[in-house]
């Protein structure tokens, strides 16, 4: 048998950079939020009922969330099919005005929030 071991470097990232600022938040549901579409992202503005979506990764990974004071909560969905921490599949969570969070990819489906 042989075994083969693929480094998280040797899989490439859905990610199109390091870093995005300025997201927009985007108001209706997990198919309408914004995707975030680096490994940190910034929302800038967020209106009430506004959302982000976490990008499927091929391999564990993580992907850092930092939020501007906007007076809103940020709802962040997982992709679609999968779920954060210990809630349903495809529920969002919550992130307070001015939070932070990493989001934590196992490698199956499931997001952890550290």
């Amino acid at each position: 048998m042989i075994h083969v071991h693929i480094s998280q470097s040797d899989v490439p990232r859905p990610q199109s950079s390091q870093l995005a600022t300025g997201i927009v938040a985007n108001v209706g549901g997990q198919s309408n939020a914004t995707p975030l579409t680096a490994r940190k992202n910034v929302v800038s503005n967020c209106v009430a009922g506004a959302g982000v979506a976490l990008v499927h990764l091929p391999v564990p990974d993580e992907t850092v969330l930092n939020r501007c004071g906007t007076g809103q909560q940020l709802l962040v969905y997982p992709p679609t099919g999968e779920q954060i921490e210990g809630h349903a599949e495809n529920a969002a969570v919550g992130i307070a005005d001015g939070g932070n969070a990493t989001f934590t990819f196992d490698g199956v489906m499931t997001w952890l929030i550290t």
